[in-house]
């Protein structure tokens, strides 16, 4: 199964980054158990979307921000996984940073699924160093987060693991 995908960095007018925190009901990946971790706003480009649409779709969904322009793509990941079941699941996934005006968020737009896939949103400080302590995909959000933050918008998409 191969799922293009359009995610968000998100951040406040504090500077937090917005992570949410999911639970699958079984693992997606059989070499890596985990079921309950910390996202970025974002899900799969639907067909005839870009990236750039969907992300904007997406921020409007999950949050309740309009986004007119999401901007360059800042990142880029291609991950595959094999569940219990034997099926690889395949992603191409793209990463946009958006400021938002407010850490207001609004659930009202999430289809019924993701009113219980999502368990918790949260606004974080890119130093706090609880977030060094939670399971956050992809694994080096946090360093590649704060390169951002600090330095802003990348000349080109850096790749993530």
């Amino acid at each position: 199964m191969f799922r293009p995908s359009a995610r968000a960095l998100i951040t406040d007018p504090d500077g937090r980054v917005l992570l949410l925190r999911v639970r699958d009901a079984v693992a997606l990946d059989a070499s890596d158990p985990v079921t309950d971790y910390w996202i970025t706003v974002g899900g799969g480009v639907e067909p005839g979307e870009t990236f750039r649409t969907a992300v904007v779709r997406e921020i409007f969904e999950e949050t309740g921000h309009v986004v007119d322009d999401p901007g360059p793509c800042i990142w880029r990941r291609r991950k595959s996984v094999t569940d219990a079941a034997g099926v690889t699941h395949a992603s191409d996934e793209r990463y946009f940073w958006c400021s938002v005006p407010s850490s207001d968020l609004s659930q009202d737009n999430l289809i019924p699924s993701e009113r219980t896939y999502f368990q918790e949103y949260r606004w974080w400080d890119i130093d706090d160093p609880a977030l060094r302590t939670i399971r956050v995909f992809p694994a080096d959000f946090g360093a590649a987060a704060c390169r951002v933050l600090l330095h802003g918008r990348p000349p080109i998409p850096r790749w993530l693991r």
